[in-house]
């Protein structure tokens, strides 16, 4: 049994033939995408799940705002996916896990890259279909 998203999502895309490859610079950049949203954006997310102080809340929200202005100046670039030029399994990623934004009340409009990167994901055949399956759209 394959455990952990990140290496389920790598698995998933190298046997889909969607992933560049091995010892490429453009696959050590999906590496750094996927690990940097794993250990630091999704993470910071989780403790909103459970009962917070107010205090503990704003300090949970600036450090999900500290995390989030990474990858909004990664974007910055003009890229149009986070790891580069093609859309790989580490934008699903940060898609799902700040579609958790809204759950939380957090305003992701303070990050325009960010919100781009989502709206080019939302428009996506397979993403629209997942969404509607869910009860998300």
């Amino acid at each position: 049994m394959l455990t952990e998203g990140v290496a389920i999502m790598q698995y998933v895309s190298d046997n889909a033939g969607g992933t560049s490859p091995q010892g490429s610079l453009a696959r050590a950049r999906l590496h750094e995408a996927l690990n940097f949203v794993s250990t630091e954006v999704h993470k910071t997310y989780s403790p909103f799940f459970r009962p917070l102080s107010d205090e503990a809340r704003a300090a949970q929200i600036d450090l999900l705002n500290a995390r989030l202005s990474v990858i909004e100046a990664k974007l910055a670039d003009g890229r149009a996916w986070l790891a580069g030029a093609d859309y790989t399994p580490a934008d699903g990623y940060l898609f799902t896990v700040t579609n958790w934004s809204k759950q939380i009340g957090h305003d992701l409009s303070a990050f325009p890259q960010i919100e781009a990167l989502r709206a080019r994901i939302a428009a996506r055949p397979a993403v629209q279909a997942a969404m509607k399956a869910e009860g998300l759209i």
